[in-house]
């Protein structure tokens, strides 16, 4: 398989680019005030931001509307010559936020090998809830454009591509260079277009590929989803339909834009999501989940010095997990609460950061499991023997370190 290819990216003039990137369109979802203040900021300009659907605006009743407009709007600026096409390559991405300055490579993959409810050879990290598929369908199944907020991991442990892709371009003129809205750092994208150059590339993800089979096995895959699953699976679900109607193997929509970056690189911060139940004696609670965790191969214990802290009120006690394999704490949890919820009522939240679970548990009727941080150097094992991970298992730093739309690519023949 080959894992990526170079294609010919779209992007604005220089002189617009400045309002061009927006953010994914899953942030800031119960915020629709950051989103007005962008669309202010950017006024007349073009924007990617105008090419997608913000979820914080999402609303059975001008959804349709919406979607329209955004199609329209692609139309408008291809046909007004807004945007203008890079001579076919691949992308390298320097993103400098609070926690670094991450590494990436954007490319298109093909979609016959992403399987978002299986083991394709590029797989999901959480749970595809396919409820969240059909909205984003309709859009991409009238329009001429895609945009990406697609992240894949790959196992690159000596960021092999990445050292590779900087040697390439030093000395370059990027793309682009841009300070990105409300302080979410800076963006720069170099293009890789000369033969010699990507087939550099091609070596250097070949190597790591070969380390990774040598450390997780040769059946484990090399690229995995890290953010923006549900809008590959409604690219592979647009491609099946675009399929079935007769398109050939070539069609642009059987491929998708990405971007892919090492799970190793510095600037990657895994952050776990705690679990915690309200409304629920926390002993009673604790025996509900022994007897559930039975009827799923495990045997759970809460009074261990050491394993997954509980929280509850002041209390901390520690569940371990007998019978659990080389399954995660997050297996563990997750597994037991969505067997106990086959028969018990439970008020479910997830929680981002330790302290805020504390306080919640010290201020509420709550109970909390406080997960520990994601574990790189099992990650692609642990995916490859037990699929894909819990939904809201992990967290990629803080909304303003998302990827922002940038790329543009045609998709309709």
């Amino acid at each position: 398989m080959k894992e990526y290819r170079a294609a010919e990216f779209l992007l604005p003039d220089e002189k617009e680019m400045a309002y061009w990137p927006a953010i994914a369109c899953d942030q800031y979802t119960s915020q629709p005030e950051y989103w007005d203040a962008f669309f202010q900021w950017t006024g007349a300009h073009p924007t990617s931001g105008k090419l997608i659907l913000p979820e914080a605006y999402l609303d059975p009743g001008t959804n349709a509307e919406r979607e329209k407009a955004i199609q329209q709007t692609m139309r408008t600026y291809l046909e007004e010559g807004i945007l203008h096409a890079a001579a076919p390559g691949v992308v390298y991405v320097r993103r400098t936020t609070q926690s670094g300055t991450r590494q990436g490579l954007v490319a298109v993959i093909d979609l016959e090998a992403y399987d978002p409810y299986g083991k394709g050879e590029i797989r999901p990290t959480e749970a595809t809830i396919a409820e969240r598929v059909p909205p984003r369908v309709r859009i991409r199944s009238g329009a001429e454009l895609e945009l990406a907020h697609v992240m894949l991991f790959c196992d690159d442990a000596g960021m092999r591509i990445a050292k590779t892709m900087r040697r390439l371009t030093e000395g370059k003129r990027p793309l682009y260079d841009l300070e990105l809205f409300r302080d979410s750092g800076s963006l720069q994208g170099f293009l890789i277009s000369e033969t010699e150059e990507l087939k550099s590339v091609e070596q250097a993800f070949a190597a790591a590929k070969a380390e990774a089979a040598q450390r997780n096995g040769q059946d484990a895959p090399f690229l995995l989803v890290g953010d923006g699953n549900h809008s590959l699976a409604a690219a592979k679900a647009h491609w099946e339909n675009v399929k079935t109607a007769g398109a050939g193997e070539d069609h642009p929509a059987r491929f998708a834009m990405v971007e892919i970056v090492s799970i190793h690189d510095p600037a990657i911060h895994m952050e776990p999501i705690h679990r915690v139940i309200y409304g629920q004696d926390p002993e009673h609670l604790m025996k509900r989940m022994a007897e559930a965790a039975e009827k799923i191969g495990m045997k759970l214990s809460f009074d261990a010095e050491d394993g997954i802290p509980v929280i509850a009120g002041e209390k901390q006690l520690f569940m371990r997990a007998q019978g659990a394999g080389e399954r995660w704490p997050v297996h563990i949890v997750q597994q037991t609460i969505e067997e106990l919820q086959k028969t018990d009522a439970l008020d479910v939240d997830y929680i981002h950061g330790d302290d805020t679970l504390r306080l919640l548990c010290r201020t509420k009727q709550a109970v909390g499991f406080m997960l520990p941080p994601i574990d790189k150097e099992s990650f692609f094992r642990t995916v490859n023997l037990y699929g894909a991970m819990p939904r809201k298992t992990f967290s990629i730093g803080h909304a303003n370190e998302k990827r922002f739309y940038m790329e543009a690519r045609r998709i309709r023949a």
